[in-house]
């Protein structure tokens, strides 16, 4: 899934089956990148609760979920859209990360 909200970079989210989740930044045409959060630290797994709550080491409540869109809010981000791409949009290096 990709947050095309911001216009100097694009930010990649990497979910899988095994509640496993990356992020990757590319700012203009550099490659993309693992994020860095520098000294906050990032949790690499997700899981749900009570089916209304992505918790990805902060509690997000999912506002809306489909095949092609994940949004979802939490008390330090605000609002995040994030939309589902076809791996062929994605960079080969990310695409179905093991």
């Amino acid at each position: 899934m990709i947050d095309t909200s911001h216009k100097i970079s694009k930010t990649i989210y990497y979910f899988d089956k095994n509640e496993k989740w990356l992020v990757f930044n590319q700012y203009s045409n550099s490659e993309f990148k693992a994020y860095n959060a520098g000294d906050i630290f990032l949790n690499s797994k997700w899981h749900l609760i009570n089916d209304s709550i992505f918790n990805n080491g902060i509690d997000n409540k999912i506002l809306s979920l489909s095949d092609t869109l994940f949004e979802f809010t939490n008390r330090t981000n605000g609002r995040t859209i994030l939309k589902a791409y076809p791996d062929s949009l994605i960079p080969i290096a990310f695409r179905k990360i093991q």
